[in-house]
């Protein structure tokens, strides 16, 4: 499902088929229904029609194959979380899973619940558009990939790549910039230490680092300045950028060495 993703906004995005991928990936689990949304703010109208019309597509398929099934998941299961997801797993990192282990149930579950999502949404949804308008499509991917963990019922393990892709990505300096090693240092801490918290057994700490990467964490572009603006080739450039240790070094550091 993240694959599908990945491989939608960061290889097909600018073609006709933008947003085929992420409405395939909608169709199997309904998460990723907010990178629809995040293609529709971002003014990528096509992809979003895309998506949606593969996202429907895939629905008629599923009922025509089992419709007794598909009716009834649509007009209950849906609606049913607290009844088929498992909230009591530390793998669960959702922020619903996080409330209900952590005792609170209820009106004040609700009270809280509802608003903290809504505000993840929007801080994230609107650090993405700047991201995606910036050229930085793979930290806005990171960033709206994060927000999904935050408000999905369930968000397993085996959904939480975006995190792990989180690591690799490039800090923003601070308006005052530090010396280039101190840069050095925050980025490879700041690697460092969610890549522990993904490997390592700290688990609850992760529904924390879902809010900072989706909100708070500063990303930066990781394409070249004399990478071509648009184009599939850039976002594969991108993507294996950010994963070269290269890639965690300050742009200054790069200029300054290519010369001498």
């Amino acid at each position: 499902m993240c694959a599908l993703v990945i491989a939608d906004l960061l290889c097909l995005s600018g073609t006709r088929a933008a947003g085929g991928l992420v409405g395939l990936a909608a169709a199997i689990k309904l998460t990723p229904l907010i990178f629809i949304l995040y293609l529709w703010l971002a003014g990528r109208r096509r992809a979003t029609t895309v998506a949606i019309a593969t996202f429907v597509a895939c629905a008629i398929v599923a009922w025509t194959i089992v419709p007794r099934a598909s009716v009834e998941f649509w007009s209950s299961v849906v609606f049913e979380g607290g009844t088929v997801h498992a909230f009591t797993s530390s793998g669960n990192i959702s922020l619903d899973a996080l409330l209900q282990r952590l005792g609170v149930h209820g009106q004040i579950h609700t009270m809280l619940w509802i608003p903290i999502c809504l505000a993840v949404v929007v801080v994230a949804l609107r650090r993405a558009i700047q991201a995606g308008h910036a050229g930085d499509d793979l930290g806005a991917m990171v960033i709206v990939g994060a927000a999904s963990l935050v408000v999905s019922p369930i968000s397993w393990t085996h959904h939480q790549i975006w995190l792990v892709l989180a690591a690799f990505v490039v800090l923003r300096s601070p308006e005052q910039r530090l010396p280039g090693r101190w840069t050095l240092v925050a980025q490879a801490a700041w690697t460092g230490a969610t890549l522990s918290i993904m490997v390592l057994s700290a688990a609850e700490l992760r529904p924390f680092l879902a809010i900072a990467v989706a909100t708070l964490i500063p990303i930066r572009r990781t394409v070249r300045d004399g990478a071509p603006p648009h184009g599939a080739l850039r976002h594969l450039s991108e993507l294996r950028g950010a994963l070269k240790p290269s890639a965690l070094l300050p742009a200054r550091l790069g200029r300054g060495n290519r010369g001498k």
